[in-house]
Formats: structure tokens, sequence, C-alpha cells
């Protein structure tokens, strides 16, 4: 399956979140499964990232990241950020997953599991399969 690092960035600083939930075992399942997937990818992509940070943010004596405050002292800012949005859209093929999204509905009838949140829901969104019409 195809889906792009932002949706993976998404998906791993979420996923931990809904793991923590009371959930169908099916969904921690393929949440698990396709952390583990990702992980590689993950790799690369936050190898990519500092590379970027090692262009465009300015260096100590030690060639150490400087910082104004809690951000990044720039040498380039806009650039940077113009960079990062083709990094996050570059399409990777991984094997995922899947749940169908009927498993949502039974979710929502039963109080023994957990709701999520919009933004979690968004985060495993690329994993849901619609059911056969």
């Amino acid at each position: 399956m195809k889906i792009r690092n932002r949706q993976m960035v998404s998906f791993l600083n979420i996923s931990d979140s809904i793991l923590q939930l009371k959930i169908p075992k099916k969904l921690y399942s393929a949440i698990s499964l396709n952390r583990a997937a990702l992980m590689d990818a993950a790799d690369t992509y936050t190898s990519q990232q500092q590379k970027l940070l090692g262009e465009y943010v300015k260096k100590g004596n030690e060639g150490q990241l400087l910082r104004n405050g809690n951000k990044y002292a720039f040498t380039d800012e806009s650039s940077y950020y113009n960079e990062l949005e083709e990094l996050l859209e570059i399409e990777i093929d991984v094997n995922l997953q899947m749940v169908h999204e009927e498993l949502f509905d039974q979710m929502d009838s039963m109080e023994k599991f957990d709701s999520l949140s919009g933004i979690q829901y968004a985060a495993i969104g690329f994993m849901v399969e619609e059911n056969a019409g």
C-alpha cells in the first residue's frame, strides 16, 4: 500500500495513544503490526529530516544545531519548510494491515470500548477499508 510520509508521521505520533485505549483486539493488532512495518521508513524519514536541519540551521563551534529558545536558529527557514513539505509528500510503499470500517461501528455500539478522537481516527484512516457494497 502506498502512503505519504505525512500519513506515516501522523500515524506514528498518534498510534501509541490509541494503543493505550480499550480497543478491539483486531484493531490493536493491526496498529501494532503497522507500527512495526513503518519503523524502517520512519528511520529513513528521520534521517532525511535531520539532513535538512543540518543544511538550514545555524551551527555552533562544535557543530551542534543552534536554537533561539525552543526554536531552531534557521539560516533559511522558508527553504527548510519548503523542502520539509516535499519530504512529507513522498509516497512510500509498505505492506500494511487493514481493518474494516464496520469495526468502528461495533466499537461505538459497545460500551466496553473507548471511543477514538477525531485526530486519532484521522491518523489511522489510511488503514480502514470500506464495507463492500
